[in-house]
């Protein structure tokens, strides 16, 4: 199950889990935005050895977030650009919130939550890189 979040045409995150993937590298985002989120249900054997290449790329954005639960529960609030809540969405684990546009908060239910968290950089800090609410 995953769903995108919107806020009428912008995308603020997308939530769900990858329990039900198809095989193969199946991506749930577009091939435009600044993070990509794809999943790859395979079988045995191997992926083909491979290297990025540096390209330019320019992008102005805010920092973008991905958290996946490892084990406990978290309730997650969802915001508009203009800080008005959008929907709240419980991630237990497996479960994951992509965050594009908007805000955030969390609310960690069980006590000893693991949490991963991935963004895209750089980030120089609270003072710069924040505005909390």
């Amino acid at each position: 199950m995953i769903k995108k979040i919107m806020d009428k045409d912008t995308l603020i995150a997308i939530v769900g889990s990858f329990e039900d993937a198809s095989y193969g590298n199946n991506f749930v985002t577009e091939p435009g935005l600044p993070m990509q989120l794809g999943v790859m249900r395979l079988n045995k054997g191997q992926v083909q050895n491979h290297i990025h290449k540096v390209r330019n790329r320019q992008m102005k954005t805010i920092s973008n977030e991905f958290h996946m639960v490892i084990r406990g529960k978290v309730f997650v609030s969802l915001f508009d650009c203009s800080k008005n809540l959008i929907t709240k969405i419980t991630l237990i684990p497996g479960m994951f919130c992509m965050l594009f546009n908007g805000g955030h908060g969390y609310e960690v239910i069980k006590d000893d939550t693991v949490m991963i968290e991935v963004k895209n950089g750089s980030f120089e800090g609270v003072e710069i890189d924040k505005e909390k609410f």
